[in-house]
């Protein structure tokens, strides 16, 4: 009743009536006219957006392995072994070729062939003349000096009393009473006890000098350091 003879617009329809009075027939609602908006108020037409769709994207392909400048085309064998038809014999364990054929010891690796172990491989600096000259030569001077003392030494037992006589001024001036000749001031086989003691200590030093010597007559090689 409140809203009688009223305009109204239909939220459906949205169509503009006026609202009859329920006692009076109904009257016919014209249609609104809606005014046109001014240029410049009018909204200009949006583009309809693409709509995007899912596409189904096909499998990936099977990794292919990544080839090298060198490799053939059709290089997708497999890896086997060759015969090697020589007869050039090689380590066992590093299958270096030996050199000479039949040695003992790689010469690569170390590696002993009759033992069955692996040496450990230096390299050393050459060993020359002069090298072993100055290794042998505190063994020559042993043997002079031990062979000229041995010389003296014999020489003395033999000679030294005949000496001791022939000098007078070795001799006491009082005779001996039983043999009425002239003493010695000091007797001459002292002197060779004393030199044959100096002999053997000179021994004692030189020997062990010319036993090494003889029993490793290559001198020590030395190794090379980077």
């Amino acid at each position: 009743e409140e809203a009688v003879g009223k305009r109204v617009r239909c939220k459906a329809c949205e169509q503009v009536f006026t609202v009859p009075d329920e006692g009076s027939p109904p009257a016919t609602a014209k249609p609104a006219v809606a005014k046109p908006l001014p240029a410049d108020m009018q909204k200009k037409p949006v583009a309809a957006k693409p709509v995007a769709k899912a596409v189904e994207e096909p499998p990936p392909a099977a990794s292919s392995p990544i080839g090298f400048a060198d490799d053939d085309e059709d290089d997708n064998k497999e890896y086997g072994v060759t015969e090697d038809d020589s007869e050039v014999p090689r380590c066992p364990r590093c299958a270096k070729e030996l050199d000479p054929p039949d040695t003992k010891i790689c010469l690569e690796c170390g590696f002993d062939l009759v033992k069955r172990t692996r040496h450990r491989t230096k390299k050393v600096y050459a060993t020359s003349g002069g090298d072993i000259f100055m290794y042998w030569l505190p063994a020559i001077i042993w043997i002079i000096v031990l062979l000229n003392g041995l010389g003296c030494v014999i020489w003395g037992w033999l000679m030294m009393t005949k000496i001791w006589t022939e000098n007078e001024f070795l001799l006491a001036d009082e005779k001996n009473a039983l043999t009425d000749k002239k003493q010695f001031l000091v007797d001459p086989n002292a002197c060779n006890v004393c030199l044959s003691v100096l002999l053997l200590a000179m021994f004692g030093f030189g020997l062990p000098v010319i036993v090494k010597r003889i029993k490793n007559p290559k001198p020590f090689e030395i190794e090379k350091r980077k």
